[in-house]
């Protein structure tokens, strides 16, 4: 079980504005059911309980700058980039940078240099505190987009910069992974494998299935598909209660392994029991399985797959998962001779597929693929 985490999450309130905030739950759908019941609708959670580290920086906070902090971070899980970072920054900082700019205006008309000074001090405070912290938050979006684009040695680089600082078990465990997977793209599956090997006891505690689950992705890096299967079975097999354990076995069965058990799998989720991106998830799994003996009929699934994974498109934890899932409608569509309907599926996402897809659907998805430039 689970130890209740704090989730963000957003929702509509009975006014039918906005909602943001955080919810302690053990798991998704008892968050649901907490949110529900203080009367919010259209609930989006952005954590899983068996991934997210505990949230000690929310400790004290009171319940307006609660609800402030989670539209900000709300707002930068959908867009993680700079320019998204420094809205939200401004945004934060508006009533200091008015005050501080009033300031400066009553300076320069009446020549008080000390206030013009002061205003000016005032205004940038924050916003320069802001960019200080977020370079941390800036390397990691920069780890993700370079494990996504193949970027082996600066990936290294930024994890070995990263690693320092990671002190929660969650990030440290993933950025293990990631590391692990870089290694095992190179060739070294055994070492990768040793390399989050003592990560196995703790997290079977905490979070049972995750390791077992979180491995299945380096032999998935590693071109080992019997492997990838396997670790994501004993990953479900651990907690057949998660869903998103339930989703990654279904996923690794429907790419590889026993696509109508796939299909089983996931028939009594919903969208309810995942993250945000669950509706894309459960698609991927049901148009993926279709595949394997139905290329037309899996095509309307898995264009509603790549549709609810790209609405996080700008975040680069995704961009992998989305051009894996482009990868798998595009090769739908060239099976059922509908190929030139593939090349806009695979422009923008073919630096990522080529990366990281099979290399047989990425050989047979070639002629359909983007030139250099």
């Amino acid at each position: 079980m689970n130890q209740p985490r704090r989730l963000l999450y957003s929702a509509t309130g009975a006014d039918g504005r906005p909602v943001h905030g955080y919810v302690l739950a053990a798991s998704l759908a008892a968050a649901r059911r907490q949110l529900a019941a203080d009367g919010l609708d259209g609930i989006r959670i952005h954590d899983d309980p068996a991934l997210v580290p505990e949230r000690t920086d929310l400790a004290g906070l009171d319940p307006r700058t609660l609800a402030r902090t989670a539209a900000i971070e709300a707002a930068l899980r959908a867009d993680p980039t700079f320019s998204g970072f420094l809205r939200q920054a401004l945004r934060a900082s508006a009533p200091l940078i008015a005050v501080g700019g009033a300031l400066v205006l009553w300076g320069i008309v009446g020549e008080h240099a000390w206030a013009a000074a002061a205003g000016t001090l005032v205004a940038l405070a924050l916003p320069a505190w802001s960019l200080w912290t977020y370079r941390h938050a800036a390397r990691y979006d920069a780890l993700q987009r370079a494990c996504a684009l193949g970027q082996q040695a600066h990936a290294r680089a930024l994890a070995a910069r990263l690693r320092p600082l990671f002190k929660a078990p969650e990030m440290a465990f993933d950025l293990a992974v990631r590391e692990a997977c870089l290694r095992a793209a190179d060739g070294d599956l055994a070492g990768a494998l040793a390399e989050v090997e003592a990560w196995r006891a703790p997290l079977d505690a905490s979070s049972p299935g995750v390791f077992d689950s979180r491995c299945s992705a380096i032999h998935f890096a590693a071109r080992d598909t019997a492997g990838y299967r396997d670790a994501a079975q004993r990953g479900y097999e651990r907690a057949p209660a998660n869903p998103l354990l339930t989703v990654d076995h279904a996923l690794a069965e429907a790419r590889c392994g026993d696509a109508e058990r796939a299909v089983a799998l996931v028939a009594a989720l919903t969208v309810d029991d995942l993250p945000v991106c669950g509706d894309g998830f459960l698609a991927w799994v049901r148009g993926l399985a279709t595949a394997r003996h139905d290329a037309g009929a899996a095509v309307p699934l898995l264009t509603t797959a790549v549709d609810g994974l790209a609405a996080q498109a700008a975040n680069p934890a995704l961009w992998t998962a989305l051009a894996l899932c482009a990868g798998d409608l595009a090769g739908a569509l060239v099976a059922c001779g509908r190929g030139d309907e593939a090349r806009p599926v695979l422009a923008p996402l073919w630096p990522v597929l080529a990366v990281h897809g099979e290399p047989a659907l990425v050989a047979s998805l070639a002629p359909w693929a983007p030139g250099p430039t």
